[in-house]
């Protein structure tokens, strides 16, 4: 896991803006974003299926409030 992680990769690889990843977290979070991001990687998980379904909770918190 000794893989360079930066948001430039993180973004190509969820097929997204890299500005979003920087939005989202607000400019505090971005190590922790990048640490997860790494595990999630070693652990071959579905990134992108995760945010996915992030994006679809946010939407549905948005409708709801």
């Amino acid at each position: 896991m000794n893989a360079a992680i930066s948001i430039a990769k993180i973004s190509n690889d969820l097929k997204i803006n890299p500005s979003t990843i920087v939005s989202i977290e607000d400019g505090k979070h971005q190590t922790s974003f990048c640490i997860i991001y790494g595990i999630m990687t070693y652990l071959k998980i579905d990134s992108k299926l995760l945010f996915d379904q992030i994006e679809i909770a946010l939407k549905e918190r948005n409708e709801n409030n």
